[in-house]
């Protein structure tokens, strides 16, 4: 177990528990699902989400619990549908649903997991919440469009991190911008620091060797392609010493500097 992971065990289990108990496990598709979302995950919103409120010294509320889990479904629906787009075999080292059965499964249980999403979202009774994640989705799906209409397509830098915040960092600035509005902290900041540690998280992603191999296959057009892996890197680190900054606004404590390492893991 990472060692930031260790702090924050208690608050992983009940967003565990909860992602359980949503989904009922009731046909052999749901089952399927339901196995899907409970092995394998990083939860890495999850975890900088918890670890960034941990250090500002709120308490993790039962509404901020279902926060995140909903984020959790929301993330994991876009995988499945994913996995239709990209024809993809494996996931986490099992075979997709969409390969195990059928496309038609994966986009189906993609929407339905998306729909428990919602109704999560909507019984927290929050507008600004409710803003936040129907922007957000609302991104993600121009994204991947946009995406898409570039395949094989060379692409400049300015539309590949246009690109990435849509599709990846507008989940973790929703998220920690929504985690900050229910815990009365600033939102601003909040979705700032999620957005640019959603940027590295994908940039880090689309360096690593099966992404490559994924993307070249796919024909997906990323930060490798064009600026080679040497550049790729160094902008990373440039965002990264922009996150920090922000890191060194947060309160001097043990979640900060977990935060501290999780960012340098990237």
């Amino acid at each position: 177990m990472n060692d930031y992971k260790s702090y924050i065990l208690n608050e992983l289990q009940k967003i565990d528990t909860k992602l359980k108990f949503v989904i009922k496990a009731d046909n052999t598709l749901k089952s399927e699902l339901y196995n899907f979302l409970n092995n394998g995950s990083k939860r890495i919103r999850s975890i900088v989400t918890i670890l960034y409120l941990k250090c500002l010294n709120i308490d993790i509320s039962d509404s901020l619990i279902n926060l995140i889990v909903a984020t959790e479904l929301i993330h994991n629906a876009s995988l499945m549908h994913d996995d239709v787009i990209d024809n993809a075999e494996n996931r986490r080292g099992k075979e997709t649903i969409a390969h195990k059965y059928s496309n038609k499964a994966s986009v189906l249980l993609g929407d339905y997991i998306m729909s428990v999403a919602v109704d999560i979202l909507n019984n927290i009774n929050n507008k600004k919440v409710s803003y936040n994640y129907m922007l957000c989705i609302k991104l993600m799906s121009e994204a991947e469009i946009e995406q898409l209409l570039n395949i094989k397509n060379k692409v400049s830098i300015e539309k590949y991190l246009h690109i990435i915040k849509g599709k990846t960092a507008s989940l973790f600035a929703a998220l920690m911008a929504s985690a900050a509005c229910l815990s009365g902290l600033d939102e601003a900041f909040a979705q700032k620091f999620g957005n640019l540690f959603g940027i590295i998280y994908q940039i880090e992603n689309d360096t690593e060797k099966d992404s490559m191999e994924n993307d070249e296959e796919n024909g997906v057009q990323t930060i490798v392609n064009i600026l080679g892996i040497e550049k790729a890197n160094c902008l990373k680190d440039n965002y990264k010493e922009e996150l920090r900054a922000l890191l060194f606004e947060l309160p001097d404590n043990i979640f900060r500097k977990n935060l501290e390492d999780l960012i340098g893991s990237l």
